[in-house]
């Protein structure tokens, strides 16, 4: 697992079960950045098992509906209108994983599409995001248990 990674919070995967594990990042851009990745440790795309590839992109868009429907509806953090994923690789040692982060209303133009990468909420934003972000947590992991979206 990488460094970046909140273990504690295994989303839609059971302790211990599935071969791909999806986590909130530690160090969230925007609020609903969360990283995807296989259990096993691999380095590229083109090692992932078949069921490793079908499990990540299920759980990338289960996410995506979690984001929709449980995130983008907080007033204080405004309406969801695109979500990147993203992987970048350029270390040898590498742990293959997804960036998963929604882009909200209000975003300019000129930090779109590519740009959005490294784009990043201001810190204050942050910190309001962080102090409710258990609560996001369980109202997407019971909005996905209920609707098995």
């Amino acid at each position: 697992m990488i460094e970046n990674i909140v273990p504690s919070s295994e989303l839609f995967t059971p302790k211990g079960k599935g071969v791909v594990v999806v986590n909130y990042s530690m160090n969230p851009e925007v609020p609903g950045h969360l990283v995807a990745q296989p259990r096993r440790h691999v380095n590229k795309l083109s090692e992932l098992s078949k069921e490793e590839a079908k499990e990540l992109m299920e759980k990338i868009r289960r996410y995506a509906k979690a984001t929709e429907d449980v995130i983008g509806k907080r007033k204080e953090l405004g309406h969801v209108e695109k979500i990147y994923v993203y992987c970048l690789s350029e270390t040898e040692d590498f742990h293959l994983h997804f960036h998963i982060k929604p882009r909200f209303a209000g975003i300019p133009e000129e930090k779109r599409g590519a740009k959005y990468i490294e784009y990043k909420n201001d810190p204050e934003k942050n910190e309001k995001y962080r102090k409710i972000l258990p609560k996001l947590i369980r109202d997407a992991e019971k909005m996905l248990r209920k609707n098995d979206c």
